[in-house]
């Protein structure tokens, strides 16, 4: 099945597997043709549904511990879709700590964030990002990662979002223009007047935690506190 053409993939691999072919075969770096073919913002469709109709585990990682749905981001739209529809896990990490919706920010995919929290990926918990990816080792906040990489049509998603999670947490300081340009421009992310002002918006709807709300106390160093001068998280 890797190596089927385009023009019959799905013809080509509904003989191997009626000819007993493992719809599961792993190539050098342990993927799967469901976990190859996701990437691609030309995917067959009917072939990924036949892989799909025909068993193939959609939580099935590869060497680096990308899952199917995680590698789908850089894919089509309706190809993370699909996978959602199957039951694809929003929670699946890489062996950095990367998962689907931060992935999605990063790549710039306002569309897919929208899906993946529509299908309860979560943002309210820490990420436990290591070196070797987009963070040095230790959690990061949701909004963090936003405020890092995401570009002004995934802070508006983002905006929508926070509304109905108003108790999100960020690592401060970002209320100065200067201080949010550091920790963008430290990124290679875009950093100006739109951008700010979209993220002070969100900034301006979360509400504060309290110990009253029996939510734990928390306080670490952000991965990127050398950014924003060593700033504590604030809760």
């Amino acid at each position: 099945m890797f190596l089927c053409p385009s023009s019959s993939q799905v013809q080509c691999s509904q003989l191997l597997l009626d000819a007993g072919a493992n719809v599961d075969s792993l190539d050098a770096w342990k993927r799967t043709p469901l976990r190859i073919i996701v990437g691609y913002g030309s995917a067959n469709q009917d072939f990924l549904r036949l892989l799909l109709a025909r068993g193939a585990d959609i939580k099935c990682s590869d060497m680096y511990g990308q899952s199917p749905l995680l590698k789908s981001i850089q894919g089509a739209l309706e190809t993370t879709q699909l996978l959602l529809s199957h039951g694809a896990d929003t929670e699946a990490r890489d062996i950095y700590g990367n998962t689907p919706i931060l992935e999605a920010i990063y790549r710039d995919k306002p569309e897919k964030v929208r899906m993946l929290l529509e299908h309860g990926a979560k943002i309210t918990e820490p990420f436990e990002l290591k070196p070797g990816r987009r963070a040095r080792d230790g959690p990061i906040h949701f909004l963090d990662f936003v405020l890092w990489y995401g570009n002004i049509e995934v802070m508006r998603v983002v905006e929508e979002i926070v509304l109905a999670n108003p108790h999100c947490r960020l690592c401060y300081p970002t209320d100065k223009f200067g201080d949010f340009q550091k920790i963008r421009r430290a990124n290679g992310r875009k950093s100006g007047e739109e951008e700010f002002e979209t993220f002070s918006r969100i900034l301006s709807k979360l509400q504060p935690r309290t110990d009253s709300q029996d939510i734990e106390a928390e306080v670490f160093f952000d991965a990127h506190d050398c950014a924003a001068d060593g700033a504590l998280c604030c809760i």
